[in-house]
């Protein structure tokens, strides 16, 4: 071991000695000479005034991530008491009223240029996720989940051929089903509602609580566009998306608590 400390010295000791040399000569200089411990010292200032705000930034950064995960899950549960609330103005008993959940989640993963996308969220069968649930953001309608992990789940979004949302318009109450045919990323169709229908460019379409999925009355979107099809009976209408799915990152997950109730009539009356 010595040896090889030897050496090395040996081998590298006039480079040694030559930085040992320069940083005494930089030490003199700087503490000697009043115009050069001026610049040393507004230097390093700098230079640490630099890092230190580059490793506060950083700081920032993850505690602004953290913070974001604890207003996600407070706004969850600000949600389900808004609707309680919201069921309850209307008469409706308690059990009722508690029959959504809100779980909060973020996006790990989201596609939005193919004709089925996808969102991956962190989220699984350990924190109580089920295929079949509605996934909501703050703006609107996300999608359902279609499969489930431990840890995480796949959702369906909105901009995906085989999602069929259940979804009335706020004004005339007039009843359809909105989905995507793989065209503008902020805009899905709404079909079957009848032409006899009074609608405008501008009205609201919303979720209508018609399924065990969504709750009724979350954003989808307003309509763009629409004509009279003489042929069906029905109108043509194109929905602009309230959410931007190209940008969404923190969501909630809707948990029907009664939907095991709701399945088992349902079989019943098909068995009758």
């Amino acid at each position: 071991m010595i040896q090889n400390i030897l050496a090395i010295f040996l081998k590298f000791g006039n480079t040694f000695l030559f930085v040992f040399l320069q940083l005494i000569c930089l030490y003199f200089i700087v503490n000697l000479n009043e115009n050069q411990s001026a610049i040393w010292t507004n230097s390093s200032s700098l230079i640490s005034g630099s890092l230190y705000t580059k490793y506060n930034n950083f700081i920032e950064f993850v505690n602004l991530r953290e913070q974001n995960v604890m207003l996600a899950k407070e706004n969850a549960e600000l949600r389900s008491r808004l609707l309680t609330r919201n069921f309850r103005s209307l008469g409706m008993d308690s059990l009722i009223a508690n029959e959504y959940k809100f779980i909060s989640a973020v996006v790990v993963n989201n596609s939005i240029n193919r004709v089925n996308n996808t969102l991956t969220l962190n989220k699984g069968s350990d924190n109580g996720i089920e295929k079949g649930m509605g996934v909501i953001s703050y703006d609107g309608v996300v999608g359902v989940v279609a499969h489930v992990s431990k840890n995480f789940c796949s959702v369906n979004s909105i901009l995906n051929a085989t999602t069929n949302i259940s979804a009335i318009e706020k004004g005339s109450r007039s009843l359809g089903i909105v989905n995507w045919n793989g065209g503008n990323s902020s805009t899905v169709l709404m079909s079957s509602v009848p032409n006899y229908v009074s609608l405008e460019i501008g009205d609201t379409i919303l979720t209508s609580g018609f399924s065990t999925v969504f709750p009724r009355g979350h954003m989808i979107g307003t309509i763009s566009n629409l004509d009279k099809n003489k042929k069906t009976g029905y109108y043509n209408i194109n929905v602009s998306l309230k959410n931007d799915l190209s940008s969404v990152e923190y969501v909630n997950i809707v948990k029907n608590r009664m939907i095991e109730e709701l399945d088992e009539l349902e079989e019943k009356k098909l068995n009758e």
